[in-house]
């Protein structure tokens, strides 16, 4: 083969390779005209799951820091005043400003309480194993309890007293008595904190710490739809629906019933009404956030605070739809001449239609 022919070869080779390049960037440039729009329109959906119309009011916080002698144990509301019963059994009584009224602690002293409890607009106070009311003056009054056959008392309105069980990571309930019928009415749910009525139904708050904290909402409809509990023993089990064969795997749909999730490692701290919206309240140990509800989403709506306060418990002490109470639980860390000690701390959430006051308890000794 001369020269020319070599020359006549690898012209033929070059117009083949350089044909077939030009397929393959069409293939390619096709290709991108349908996966770059693509890429685009799942990019816009995972940060845009939906178009919502969401209320744009600001909500206020506010922040306070109030010294005492001890751990906060218990926490009750009387007359707008806040009670606090300390681990050394001392009161500390807050007015509407969160000042310290003396004279009511004093006289609440002299009692030697041992337990404070809400319920509705009753205070009840404890005194080792006995029961008594405190009334608007301050007085104890004797009480005689009735049997409760549930738990912790959540909500009531002129037809439901609602009322929820926990039993950690082997389950709950939440349960239903028709004040008018005595039926109760029962769905599984896992460590109920709070419920409320928002546009007619019921908003029951969900959360467990077990190995990380989970959360959830559940929205009912009517409770008269739920399951109906007619044996006494079930009406008194965290979770009763375990005898039942065909719940044991878990509830079946109940028509009315609506679950949905929040964010993994958080917990609810409360939820409110203001301006026809519901929102919540939010800790994920490094910020407080409120979330709004929206078509059985949560939506983040506004940092209130990054200060890294973990909440790891929390106490329902007045629940309506404008005004919220609730105690927690705080840990922090401190350093001392010895080594870094632990020291527990307490906190105060109040919620009054939409603004918001966090309390912080600080206590002078170190446990």
């Amino acid at each position: 083969m001369d020269c020319s022919d070599l020359h006549e070869y690898f012209a033929v080779i070059h117009n083949k390779l350089l044909e077939e390049s030009l397929i393959i960037q069409a293939t390619i440039n096709m290709h991108c005209r349908l996966v770059i729009p693509f890429l685009l329109i799942c990019f816009y959906s995972c940060n845009n799951p939906e178009k919502v119309s969401l209320n744009t009011s600001v909500l206020h916080s506010r922040n306070f820091f109030i010294k005492t002698d001890a751990t906060i144990s218990s926490v009750g509301y009387l007359n707008n005043y806040l009670l606090c019963l300390q681990e050394n059994k001392k009161m500390v009584v807050l007015d509407s400003n969160y000042q310290r009224n003396t004279s009511i602690e004093n006289r609440l002293n002299s009692y030697a309480l041992t337990s404070l409890f809400t319920y509705n607009d009753t205070l009840f106070a404890f005194i080792k194993n006995k029961v008594f009311i405190i009334d608007t003056a301050f007085n104890l009054l004797s009480y005689l309890p009735r049997r409760h056959n549930y738990y912790h008392p959540l909500y009531t309105d002129s037809l439901y007293e609602v009322d929820g069980s926990c039993a950690g990571e082997f389950g709950g309930a939440i349960f239903f008595r028709n004040k008018n019928t005595d039926i109760v009415y029962s769905y599984p749910a896992t460590c109920p904190d709070q419920v409320l009525l928002y546009k007619g139904r019921y908003v029951a708050g969900i959360s467990l710490q077990h190995m990380g904290r989970r959360m959830s909402y559940l929205v009912i409809d009517d409770p008269s739809q739920l399951y109906k509990i007619t044996d006494e023993e079930l009406k008194t089990s965290n979770n009763w629906y375990l005898s039942v064969d065909s719940l044991k795997n878990g509830p079946s749909s109940r028509k009315g019933v609506v679950k949905y999730e929040g964010p993994d490692g958080t917990l609810p701290l409360a939820s409110f009404v203001k301006d026809d919206s519901l929102y919540s309240l939010l800790n994920d140990d490094s910020i407080n956030y409120i979330v709004v509800h929206k078509n059985n989403r949560l939506y983040k709506r506004q940092v209130l605070s990054t200060k890294g306060l973990r909440f790891f418990d929390r106490h329902p002490v007045k629940t309506d739809t404008k005004k919220q109470i609730l105690w927690s639980g705080l840990m922090s860390s401190i350093a001392s001449k010895d080594a870094l000690k632990t020291q527990q701390k307490s906190a105060l959430i109040v919620i009054n239609e939409g603004n918001i006051d966090i309390l912080t308890f600080e206590p002078s000794a170190i446990f």
